[in-house]
């Protein structure tokens, strides 16, 4: 389970950057976080401010349009899934990587349903077949 980390400990990681104290590595080093942890927080703080260190609990139901949306975007700019995120405003870059991944496999019918251990995917299979 990924562990959250209040908005104060964000903030003091962004401030040791900012100014310079430590490196990403020896700031990993020390609070014993993974560099890829740390300099996302620090991506987003980068390119949102502020608000972006507060850590909101929601579960965001996208649009199937959206998702192609996000997908096209990445692929016509040519962007990482974590600048798409940050772009996006999507907590997660890993979600758009399985976006991909679903596009990819099953043409992406029915992207815009959520089902419990993706049991429709059997069904978007035989449809393909």
């Amino acid at each position: 389970m990924a562990r959250k980390y209040s908005y104060e400990f964000k903030k003091y990681l962004v401030t040791i950057l900012e100014n310079g104290i430590m490196s990403v590595s020896e700031l990993s080093r020390c609070c014993k976080i993974h560099k890829g942890v740390i300099c996302n927080i620090y991506n987003r703080y980068k390119h949102s401010g502020e608000s972006r260190l507060h850590h909101i609990f929601t579960r965001n139901e996208y649009s199937r349009a959206f998702k192609l949306n996000v997908l096209t975007y990445k692929a016509s700019n040519n962007l990482s899934y974590e600048q798409t995120a940050i772009h996006f405003n999507i907590p997660s870059s890993s979600v758009i990587y399985d976006w991909h991944n679903f596009c990819c496999n099953y043409n992406g019918d029915n992207m815009s349903y959520k089902s419990p251990n993706n049991r429709h995917l059997h069904f978007v299979k035989d449809i393909n077949n």
